[in-house]
Order: C-alpha cells, then structure tokens, then sequence
C-alpha cells in the first residue's frame, strides 16, 4: 500500500489527499543516471561494481583532466589529471584513491603520465569507477 499525505491547503482548510507511487530504486537510480550527463564526455574505461575492500587499477597513457564518476551514485565524482613529468596542476598527488562515505576521496588528484591510479572501496555499498574524457570545446 503506498503511503498518503494530505496537506492542508491554504486559504479553507480543505485536505486534498497527494498518494505517492512506490518506485522501485534501481528505476529511480537508472532515471536519475540517463538524466545527468555523468560528467559529460566519452566513458573511457569503467570497473566492476566493487563490494567493500575491493580495487580497481587504470593507467593513464595521456596526459588531460579525467572526470571520474559513480554509475549508481552519480553524485559521487573526482576530478584527475594526468601531467608530464615536472609539470604542476591541482590536486593531490597521490596514486591511491577509495571510496569513502560515498564520496571519492581525495575529490581531486594529480599524478605524471604513465602512472596507475587504485581505487578502494571502503564503504559497504558498492561502487564501481567510471573514467571519463570532458567534452572538447570546439570554439
């Protein structure tokens, strides 16, 4: 039975009755997905969902930014880029990332061409890591 709320409305008391549809979550997860843009950009490389204490490995060949995204918590997103040796950008350098209160953490990391960056989750849901190249402006 899917739950009732009838709100008072404004201006006479009357109660209107508003019943909510029971969705299922992976619909709502799957709506939600199809609707965002996921970080924009072509999909490069994607794990397997990982159950906690699991990893996933990707070396990045070319230098750029890379968008990292969550495919069931596309809230979930970290920012990488991939710099020739000696040269700066933001973020921390570091070749470990995880997983952590549905969050990637670090948000934003920076590691040299040629290195391999290992994803941990440490929560108990499952996640998986999508990397993705941003669209190019082609201004």
């Amino acid at each position: 039975m899917s739950p009732t709320i009838a709100p008072n409305v404004a201006g006479g008391g009357a109660r209107r009755a508003l019943r909510l549809l029971a969705v299922p979550a992976l619909l709502i997860l799957a709506l939600a997905a199809a609707c965002s843009n996921g970080g924009g950009g072509e999909e490069i490389a994607a794990s397997p969902l990982l159950d906690r204490n699991e990893s996933w490995s990707y070396t990045f060949d070319e230098p750029g930014t890379y968008q990292i995204r969550c495919h069931p918590h596309p809230h979930m997103h970290q920012t990488v880029h991939v710099v020739e040796p000696g040269e700066d950008a933001p973020g921390e350098s570091t070749t470990e990332a995880r997983m952590e209160g549905r969050e990637f953490r670090p948000r934003e990391i920076r590691v040299e061409v040629g290195h391999t960056v290992t994803w941990t989750n440490r929560d108990d849901t499952r996640h998986d890591v999508s990397i993705r190249v941003p669209e190019q402006d082609e201004s």
